[in-house]
């Protein structure tokens, strides 16, 4: 059995991997990034690293700003494996991006991500998994940095939604990320790997399956400047490694437990809103 650590602090990823593992009886601890150095890393197999410095995503790539290479110098002596969660960002976008495919990151967090890999992989070798993910989804509502998906549900519960009609993403709920990286760590694979669905679906066709609401106003614009553009991933190599294939209706079926929270939340607050006033 796989002994893992996972570092980070109340991470979305992190919390819902902790639970997962918990739930296939792996033996699983969690450790805030500040408490590593009183943490007796040789009593486990394997790091999964959850925490990023703010700085990170804002800010020109600087070393002390880097958490995944301060653990890789901090673990380069144990007989560890390290896993990066990094992400589809180093690539040029692109329909079909293969792990071979032509890096070129487009903002900030996409070069300093590709740093990150190249710093690591000098010291770590072939003790390092770099797990370049898609776009994670699930119930998140991220206050400081959004994602997607907190964008999504943020806007329906606002009852104001503007979408680009235009792009497609890769999506892949973090149920069947928990899968995977599982798996990826059962293979005992290392080195690099995409890590998405491989379904590229409209924003517009997310939104419909979880705004269960339905009084949400769409505003559909063509060519919205963002830094994002259509992608998604071939998937060829995580299948053959992990031998396990998601479905257009396992993502849509996610989507739906995503709806259905979003609806309970809202009746809990009209609920909630009629109390105060009686």
């Amino acid at each position: 059995m796989k002994r893992i650590i996972l570092i980070g602090n109340k991470s979305f990823i992190q919390q819902n991997l902790f639970t997962y593992f918990k739930s296939n009886n792996m033996k699983v601890f969690k450790v805030k990034f500040d408490k590593i150095k009183q943490f007796k890393f040789f009593d486990f197999d394997l790091i999964i690293n959850c925490s990023n410095n703010k700085n990170f995503f804002k800010k020109k790539y600087e070393k002390k700003n880097d958490r995944n290479l301060i653990i890789a110098n901090y673990i380069k002596k144990l007989d560890l494996t390290f896993f990066i969660l990094s992400t589809r960002m180093v690539y040029k976008p692109k329909f079909r991006i293969k792990e071979n495919s032509k890096l070129l990151p487009i903002n900030i967090y996409g070069k300093n991500s590709l740093l990150s890999e190249i710093n690591c992989k000098k010291i770590l070798g072939d003790k390092l998994v770099i797990l370049r993910l898609s776009n994670i989804i699930g119930y998140e509502v991220r206050k400081k940095r959004q994602s997607m998906m907190s964008m999504l549900i943020t806007g329906i519960k606002r009852n104001k939604v503007i979408l680009d009609n235009n792009y497609k993403k890769d999506i892949l709920p973090i149920k069947y990320l928990c899968i995977m990286i599982l798996k990826i760590i059962q293979s005992n694979y290392k080195g690099i790997i995409n890590v998405g669905s491989g379904i590229p679906l409209k924003l517009i066709e997310i939104f419909k399956y979880i705004d269960l609401n339905k009084k949400s106003k769409v505003i559909l614009k063509e060519n919205i400047k963002n830094h994002d553009d259509n992608f998604n991933y071939e998937t060829k190599k995580l299948e053959n490694i992990i031998r396990f294939r998601i479905t257009k209706k396992n993502i849509l079926e996610e989507l739906k437990k995503i709806g259905k929270k979003i609806w309970k939340k809202y009746l809990y607050q009209v609920l909630q809103a009629l109390l105060d006033h009686t």
